[in-house]
């Protein structure tokens, strides 16, 4: 059994940049995954400050626009004035294997099926039979992980998506502006049927569109959250009836997405000798899906908490250390917070879902960009969530309301508060 002292389980964005962070600090680190070179599918798009601010390589993104822009029925055309990027997947994915490469990260392949644990570290073992052994292991394997235990509490919600990239002929949008969220009906202005009226109004969608020349877009319809998920047969329907309403022609698909996130739910039992990392460790925000950002803030603290733990010669100690650095006090109750904004928008239907977002976006930037991007402590979220119920109309204040005086609301509410 070969040895390390860090073994990262994955091969996805936070399993690599975790990986690489704690190997350019001196620690020998090991990548698992049963397809490392596995080409990435997914497409990523973030803010571009956040970007920046973590260090994506320019090289790794592929457009940017100086204008979001958000379409209620209520506000119809509202610019949310902060630059917007979609990644280069090839692109990241080729620069952060470079990074692993040049800090001397050793990769494996093999599908992790058990990790146990003794005094001296943790044992991975493998589907072929064989075992791999480090000092700590860390899950980042994505989703909800069959090998990390988690604990009670909160409902997971799914946030799911149709995307395509396509050729067309011409679309409304200046170069310079992309759609993050257009909640007006798919339909709107076509005759439909009862049944699909019924489905739109009680599942609220979106659509989510990127410029990317003349005659070239990737759209997508979303559903931000909901119980259970969306079908996905459902949103190619809506976001064909949608592009058509617009009047864009699509002449060709180039590539299509289909996107299941989950989002909120349990998070792991904080303590455990096996350490979670990305999705597997609960780093989607419950209330907007993201992710990336937030495993490329985390991995440097994570990766400086192993080194601190790692040299004090105990396994178990190095384990502690990353999931207090992980799950400090004060980012739990922000997560339970996010977790009551997702119950909030589970029970939202459509019209609802626009009017909370015309509140949302009518909050101070550095509140409504802070609840995004996760950034603020427990009292910046509850007063954001105070300023938003002060915006909201009555009917939004008594479903906010009747969310929060629901037994999971008061159970919530009381153990962010600490009674």
């Amino acid at each position: 059994m070969s040895s390390s002292d860090l073994i990262v389980l994955g091969a996805g964005p936070a399993a690599i940049h975790l990986a690489a962070e704690a190997a350019e600090k001196g620690v020998q680190a090991r990548l698992v995954a049963p397809d490392p070179g596995a080409r990435w599918t997914q497409n990523f798009g973030a803010w571009s400050d956040e970007l920046d601010l973590y260090g994506v390589p320019r090289r790794a993104v592929e457009a940017t626009w100086r204008s979001a822009l958000v379409h209620t029925r209520g506000v119809p055309n509202r610019d949310l004035d902060r630059r917007y990027a979609r990644l280069h997947t090839a692109r990241f994915q080729d620069g952060a294997l470079a990074r692993v490469r040049a800090a001397g990260v050793s990769v494996q392949q093999g599908r992790a099926m058990d990790v146990t644990h003794d005094a001296d570290g943790s044992t991975v073992h493998l589907q072929d039979g064989s075992t791999v052994g480090a000092s700590v292991v860390v899950d980042a394997t994505g989703g909800a992980s069959r090998l990390l235990r988690y604990g009670r509490g909160g409902e997971p919600g799914w946030q799911v998506a149709y995307g395509q990239l396509v050729e067309v002929d011409g679309h409304p949008w200046d170069m310079g502006e992309m759609v993050l969220m257009d909640f007006r009906a798919a339909g709107e202005g076509r005759p439909r049927s009862q049944a699909w009226q019924e489905r739109e109004e009680t599942l609220p969608s979106f659509l989510y569109a990127m410029p990317l020349g003349r005659n070239l877009l990737f759209v997508e319809e979303t559903v931000l959250v909901s119980r259970p998920g969306a079908d996905m047969g459902m949103l190619a329907t809506r976001l064909g009836h949608r592009l058509r309403r617009m009047g864009i022609h699509r002449r060709r698909v180039l590539e299509e997405e289909h996107c299941r996130i989950r989002m909120g739910g349990p998070l792991p039992e904080i303590g455990q000798r096996l350490v979670g990392f990305g999705a597997s460790a609960g780093l989607v925000h419950p209330a907007t899906g993201y992710s990336l950002a937030r495993s490329l803030r985390h991995a440097s603290e994570v990766a400086d908490a192993l080194v601190e733990g790692l040299g004090s010669g105990s396994p178990a100690a190095a384990s502690l250390r990353a999931w207090r650095a992980l799950w400090p006090r004060d980012r739990v109750r922000v997560h339970q917070l996010h977790q009551f904004g997702m119950d909030v928008l589970c029970r939202l239907d459509r019209d609802q879902t626009g009017r909370f977002f015309d509140a949302f976006f009518d909050l101070p930037a550095e509140q409504w960009q802070g609840y995004l991007g996760a950034t603020l402590p427990p009292t910046g979220v509850a007063k954001a969530m105070a300023g938003l119920f002060v915006r909201a109309d009555l009917d939004l204040q008594r479903l906010l309301v009747g969310t929060g005086a629901s037994p999971s609301g008061t159970a919530l509410l009381r153990s962010v508060v600490g009674a």
